[in-house]
């Protein structure tokens, strides 16, 4: 799958929580092969099914948090997860990656798809679909809360086959996003191509 094993995990003497996951050794999506880039997309988006089909987000999805390699990639450092029951008072995580309604104090799976988006524009066309300097915390904030769409030169430049799709987790409102990283894998398969085991299981259901 798309995420890390555990290998053990426990409690500091302090009752501190700890996990060990399995290395993982891959290249950032950005550095992806082009023809690899939609499988390995398939395999995160995946990923994020499973994580917010357990009742949790990840909290945290950004480039650096995705390792790829020969048309796969792994979901790492999961440090921000949570259940949604928790997870709406938290708005921590990136903040050029964060949802409008994360602002608010309010994060479930939508604001995970946003943050995919947001990352997936970034691999594509080396831009951030709102802002033209992502390391400005003021304009950053200013596109989000205007709910400003994404620029148009950004968009542009997103391969033609993928813009839908990505166009869709991009939605300031997370009421127009897909309904799950499930949904909205099926639309990046048909679109793209893109095979993965998750996505011949979206197949054979249908």
């Amino acid at each position: 799958g798309a995420l890390p094993r555990a290998i053990d995990f426990g409690t500091t003497p302090r009752g501190d929580a700890w996990l060990v996951m399995e290395r993982v050794d891959g290249h950032p999506l950005s550095a992806a092969d082009p023809s690899e880039f939609a499988s390995s997309v398939a395999w995160i988006a995946g990923g994020l099914a499973a994580l917010h089909g357990a009742g949790l987000v990840h909290g945290d999805v950004k480039p650096a948090n995705i390792l790829a390699r020969d048309g796969h990639a792994w979901l790492v450092d999961l440090g921000l997860s949570n259940s949604f029951a928790s997870a709406d008072a938290i708005a921590s995580g990136t903040l050029r990656y964060l949802a409008p309604e994360v602002l608010a104090g309010e994060r479930g799976p939508a604001a995970d798809l946003f943050a995919l988006g947001v990352t997936l524009v970034e691999c594509v066309t080396g831009a951030h679909p709102f802002a033209v300097d992502p390391g400005d915390r003021a304009e950053i904030l200013g596109a989000l809360t205007s709910r400003r769409p994404p620029r148009d030169e950004v968009m542009a430049a997103v391969p033609s086959h993928m813009r839908g799709a990505l166009a869709w987790l991009l939605a300031h409102d997370p009421e127009r996003r897909p309904v799950s990283a499930r949904a909205w894998l099926a639309r990046w398969s048909r679109d793209t191509g893109a095979v993965t085991a998750d996505t011949a299981s979206l197949d054979a259901a249908e």
